[in-house]
């Protein structure tokens, strides 16, 4: 039975200097304290459900204090009123169809959002310009490449082509030279369905897999990566956006995919991050130093 695929996010970045925006601090210089606790819940509502907005009704303003301490459902109408006057929201929006959004909100979606294959933002709530979905490439021809079922496997929690059965041979290549094969490398140890290495089982380092291969070839190899559904808690997402955040080459990226088990809850790979996020530019790899802590 297939997913149901989710719309929302299942985490979202917040600034280190988010309370120190000038429209956050006049928020809280009006409202006090609780408008922070108050506008926190409003953006997980926002990201954790539609993905780039909210539909405000009377509900919504009582769902929202439900979950606060000492905060009513007036207090939060108050608050959120306030927000929008300072222009953390769209007044235009939220006045003509009822709904809290605004342009970082959905620059900030479609960034976290951006390895799936579908993600258009309504137009009559649009307020940045969209990149074109990224076109797939057309399937080879018949006489330019053969392809068997009994050399191409495909499994659904792997979308990684295995080493043993999968081989592309291009035959304008091989007219012109009968010496030049597709290159097949084996999946690194910890990847799910894979069978391990032919060597000693460990996961080859980012230097010596397949070192002659490009940023582009790793990023490739990356977007194919899909979670297996074990029900193992993870923040597949959040990992993905944190590694591009400090610019972990895409190799290095692709290695800590698979050794942190695709972002699992509670693995060492967290308290690396967590280190970066204390003493930014402190260390000059992170790759290496996240891979560090894989060890």
């Amino acid at each position: 039975m297939a997913r149901i695929k989710k719309q929302g996010l299942d985490y979202f970045p917040l600034d280190t200097d988010f309370m120190q925006q000038r429209a956050v601090r006049r928020l809280m210089k009006q409202q006090g304290d609780r408008a922070f606790t108050v506008l926190l819940s409003a953006l997980s509502a926002i990201y954790g459900g539609e993905g780039y907005y909210v539909r405000i009704d009377p509900t919504f303003y009582e769902d929202l204090a439900t979950g606060l301490f000492d905060t009513d459902e007036q207090q939060v109408e108050s608050i959120l009123q306030t927000a929008i006057e300072a222009g953390i929201f769209d007044e235009r929006l939220f006045r003509e169809h009822g709904i809290l959004t605004s342009a970082q909100i959905q620059e900030q979606y479609l960034f976290c959002a951006k390895r799936r294959k579908k993600r258009p933002l309504d137009e009559r709530y649009r307020l940045v310009e969209q990149a074109p979905e990224e076109v797939s490439a057309p399937a080879p021809e018949a006489d330019n490449v053969a392809q068997t079922p009994e050399n191409v496997t495909q499994t659904p929690e792997n979308v990684t082509q295995r080493h043993e059965n999968a081989t592309l041979i291009p035959q304008s290549i091989a007219k012109e030279s009968t010496a030049k094969h597709s290159t097949r490398k084996p999946l690194p140890q910890g990847s799910p369905g894979s069978g391990g290495t032919d060597t000693d089982g460990r996961t080859p380092s980012p230097t010596t897999e397949g070192a002659v291969h490009d940023d582009a070839y790793w990023s490739g190899r990356i977007a194919q990566l899909s979670p297996p559904p074990d029900g193992r808690p993870r923040n597949y997402n959040g990992l993905l956006f944190e590694l591009q955040r400090w610019k972990v080459p895409p190799q290095e990226q692709y290695t800590l995919i698979l050794k942190s088990s695709f972002g699992t809850i509670g693995h060492p790979v967290w308290l690396g991050i967590s280190e970066l996020l204390k003493k930014p530019g402190a260390i000059r790899q992170p790759g290496r130093f996240l891979l560090s802590k894989c060890k």
